[in-house]
């Protein structure tokens, strides 16, 4: 939890290790979660293909639906990892920048 009552220094570093900290599990949950990662590159460049904007949040919830419904492994995902997915989306696939809706990170708007 951010104790706002520190220091604008203090305030930071504690920003800066809740960026981190969501980060790194939205690494890890990446890793252990190929098959859904498959589903996000496949709809986003799907949508990208037809030249269509997206946000992250429509895609977590397409996804869900398949691995819910479809024939794909069923699994559980923070929506703290939305932001990261899409972030890693563009990363891999950098055209589609241009397609998905970015917002700031809940960290970042809060040391801006």
């Amino acid at each position: 939890m951010i104790n706002l009552s520190d220091t604008s220094d203090d305030l930071f570093a504690q920003l800066e290790a809740e960026r981190s900290k969501h980060a790194a599990a939205a690494a890890k949950w990446m890793r252990e979660n190929p098959q859904a990662m498959e589903l996000f590159e496949r709809f986003a460049l799907e949508a990208a293909h037809k030249r269509r904007r997206f946000g992250i949040g429509a895609l977590a919830e397409r996804v869900r639906w398949e691995c819910h419904i479809g024939e794909y492994e069923d699994f559980k995902i923070n929506n703290n990892y939305r932001a990261y997915i899409a972030r890693e989306l563009v990363r891999k696939y950098p055209h589609l920048a241009k397609f998905i809706e970015f917002r700031t990170v809940k960290a970042e708007r809060a040391s801006a």
